[in-house]
Parts: C-alpha cells; structure tokens; sequence
C-alpha cells in the first residue's frame, strides 16, 4: 500500500475495488491507498475522497484483509465500483502520528540500552500523550538518562527506514523484540552507523514513520508510573504536540512570574514558600476550630443516660466546617455520647458503651437519611425541616430505648 511505500504521500489516485454498508456507512476499499487503518496501536488516517467527481470526508480507516475507509454522506447508487478515486490526507494528522511512532520506536530503544529489563510490554499513541508500558520499573534517573540518550540520536539525524525481508532472515538484524507476524515480515529500522550492528534499532512494524530521526524533536518524557498489572508506564509527547507542550508551559510559568514579580526561574521557590505558608495557615486554622469545638462541647447543657452524658449541638448550615474538630474532640470525652448537627449534616459520636453507629441507624430510620459509620464515630445527613425538630429529649429515647 502507499502507505507504507511513501509515508509522506498527501495526495494519490486510486480506483474503487469494492463497497459495503456497515454501521449505518458506506465504505469503500481502493485497489491503493495512502490511508492508514488503524492498528499497532497508532490511529487511522483521515482526509477526503474524491470519487467520480464528488468529494466525500473520511472519518475513519479499517483493515480486515482490505483497507476499507468509511465515507461520510454518500447514499447507496452514489459511489460505484470502478469509480475513479483521489486521496487526500490530513496531513497534519498524519505528520503527528509518524512523530509519536518513531519517537516511541526510539525512546523504546534508549529505555533497553539502560536497561535490558525494559522491554516494551504496550504501546497506546491513540492522543497527544503517549503512552509506553515497560517491564520492571524504571525509577527516575532511569527515565531521565533514557530521555538523555533518546536525545543524544535525536540530535543525529539518524536515517528511518523501512523494508521487509523473509523470516528466516530475521536474525541478520538486531531485533529489540520478536516479530508477532510469519511469513514476510516489514522491518522500520533506525541507521547508525557507529553502533557495531549498523542500527540504533530494528523492529517489526507496520505503521508509518519519519524519515529521519531529527523530524521527532523535541520529544518530552512526562512521567513514568507503576500500573496495576505490572510494569511502568510511561507518558511522552513528540514533535509538535511537544513543541505546543513546553510552549504553553513556557507561557503558564511567565504568567506565573509576572503575578509573583519575579524572573522565571524564581517561581518554583516562591511556590515552595506559598504552600509551606498555607500548611503553617492550616495547621493555625485547625488548632482554631479544635479550640472553638472544645469551648462549643462545654457550654451545652448534658443530659444524664445510664453510664454517659448526653450532649447535643445543634449548630447553623454555615458552622459544618466544625463537624471534624468537634468528632476529634468528642470520641474522647468523658463516658458521653454527643450528637451534633449542621445543616443536613448529622454526626454521632461515642465513648461509652452506646453505639454511635446503632444511634444514628436509629435516628435516620425516624428522620430519613442515608449515612454509617462505626460504634464510636458515625455520620450521615437527613431531611434538614426534620433535623430542626430534633430535641436531646429525643435522642435521649432513641439511645436508650
């Protein structure tokens, strides 16, 4: 196909081979076609179609033994098999696809020559941030010389090519892994010339790529990070959709700069100092509340239960931020069972053999509400018309029935 032929055709003509209704679309296949079907992990090609003089858009490209393109718009009896046909490619879609390929290609490479534990598991370069999954678990430094020496081949230009070859000729090359295809098997391989193999790297490969090396800069490694089923997996932007990357970051930093009144390089340390400011602020504003809440819990008037007191606060809607200083305080009470509510809000605490979680089940059984908790600390929220009529008298004969 003429993708994989020239990978930096934009425009070519074809011939209609066949059509198919599928997913309430007509789609085509063309006896060649510089359009891309999704698969390996890199996204379709997009663009035009002109066929028998009228222009359809393409809105998404398969395989399945043929390249069928799927066309926006024709109606059955439009489009006809033999229909002269001319491609056009988004090119600019297509351009960051090769940039991502190629860079993962490369990064892939740079990762197994710090360590050959890093072998690519998956590949996703389906948005702008890419994703690579690794074996084992590159820590930082690793991911840092691996971007060090991505850039250092970078900055060669190394040569990109693609070709194939029979399978048994594989092991003339340098493979970083095996092939998933039998047969003829196309290889994308990156010329060194100064690497004893001749090559910075060969994999099987049937998207499209760069011609060379340099056409990927910059490429920016974003972060590496563990994922469930094992392994790392790491983010990385390339070519243009970098370049757009450290732009707007180049931006955000000078806005940030010019709100500080201070040079670019100085913001890391004022954002350093703003956040040891707000914890100290925080930690004030909590010993605050905590104080607040302690003096709030002795002015209410208890109510004796056997073996507790009963205390019950019933605070304004604006007053609920006192809610978690006040549950800090009251689980360690004295033997007591204290209830407060704010607004819909309701919390239970005990420190007696009453159960704050049995309570308050009582309590949104006769009010209505949802919440849970445990025997010492529950909390849950309730009609607020029914919490307003809620009395110490009340709870008093709900805790003990």
């Amino acid at each position: 196909m003429l993708y994989h032929r020239d990978a930096y055709r934009r425009r070519f003509q074809s011939q209609v081979g066949g059509l198919r209704t599928w997913q309430g679309s007509l789609w085509v296949w063309l006896l060649d076609t510089a359009f891309y079907p999704t698969g390996g992990g890199q996204p379709c090609d997009l663009g035009t179609l002109e066929i028998a003089g009228r222009a359809f858009s393409v809105t998404e490209v398969t395989k399945d033994g043929q390249v069928w393109h799927r066309l926006e718009g024709p109606a059955a009896g439009e489009v006809a098999v033999g229909d002269p046909a001319v491609g056009e490619l988004d090119w600019p879609r297509r351009l960051r696809h090769m940039q991502r390929h190629s860079a993962q290609h490369l990064l892939a490479q740079a990762f197994s020559r710090v360590d050959r534990a890093f072998s690519v598991l998956a590949i996703n370069l389906s948005q702008p941030r890419c994703t690579m999954d690794l074996a084992g678990h590159p820590d930082p430094a690793a991911i840092q010389a691996a971007s060090a020496l991505l850039h250092a081949q970078l900055y060669r230009d190394l040569p990109i090519t693609s070709f194939e070859v029979e399978e048994s000729e594989l092991d003339r090359f340098p493979l970083r892994r095996p092939p998933q295809v039998q047969g003829r098997v196309r290889l994308v391989a990156v010329a060194d010339p100064e690497d004893p193999s001749g090559f910075w790297d060969v994999s099987a490969c049937g998207g499209t790529h760069l011609s060379s090396a340099a056409q990927a800069i910059p490429v920016t490694v974003l972060r590496g990070e563990a994922v469930r089923k094992g392994g790392t997996r790491v983010y990385f932007l390339a070519g243009e959709e970098a370049r757009c990357y450290l732009e707007e970051g180049r931006v955000r930093l000078q806005a940030l700069a010019a709100r500080f009144s201070c040079r670019d390089e100085e913001v890391p340390e004022r954002v350093l100092g703003l956040a040891e400011q707000l914890a100290d602020q925080q930690a004030e504003l909590r010993r605050l509340r905590l104080r607040e809440a302690g003096l709030r819990l002795a002015s209410v008037q208890s109510h004796p239960l056997p073996g507790a007191a009963l205390r019950y606060l019933s605070l304004r809607p604006e007053e609920e931020d006192l809610l978690d200083a006040l549950a800090t305080l009251a689980a360690d009470l004295p033997p007591a069972l204290t209830v407060v509510s704010a607004g819909s809000q309701l919390l239970v605490a005990s420190s007696c053999a009453i159960s704050a979680r049995a309570l308050l089940a009582a309590l949104l059984a006769d009010l209505g509400g949802k919440g849970g908790g445990s025997d010492r600390l529950a909390r849950g929220s309730a009609d607020l018309a029914s919490l307003r009529a809620l009395s110490a008298e009340r709870l008093a004969a709900l805790a003990v029935p």
